[in-house]
């Protein structure tokens, strides 16, 4: 199916990687503009810590993430997947800003995942089984 671009907006948690041009609202994406991250090909995702990613790539992929999320999987998708990863909520076990939602989780995971640099067996099984059943097909 074709993903359909839909602005939203919500609440970003301003970090180490944000200046003070933000309203503390924004549209997924527009993270990526203020950001200050550096482009980093060798950049490997990086659990337990405030971000899986410390590189612009891992910003894009986080943001797509949001996407794939919320327009490309169904409510049932994402509550199936809120169901398989609720242990996770509140723990830094992926990340820190991926223990705030399900939706942060996911695309901490999936930036995480999708990157050329991902070791097998990095995410909880849970996690990554999870994943290549539904993103991965």
């Amino acid at each position: 199916s074709t993903l359909k671009k839909r602005a939203r907006a919500q609440d970003l948690e301003l970090g180490r990687d944000f200046g003070s041009s933000t309203t503390g609202m924004y549209r997924y994406g527009e993270g990526i503009s203020l950001s200050k991250l550096p482009i980093d090909g060798n950049a490997e995702p990086v659990f337990g810590s405030h971000t899986v990613g410390t590189d612009m790539a891992s910003a894009y992929r986080h943001e797509f993430g949001h996407e794939i999320f919320n327009v490309g999987f169904s409510e049932s998708k994402r509550n199936q997947w809120a169901g398989v990863t609720q242990k996770y909520i509140g723990t830094s076990t992926v990340s820190s800003y991926g223990g705030t939602n399900a939706s942060e989780l996911f695309s901490e995971s999936f930036a995480a995942y999708t990157s050329p640099k991902y070791k097998r067996g990095s995410l909880p099984a849970s996690i990554e089984g999870w994943l290549d059943k539904n993103v991965r097909g």
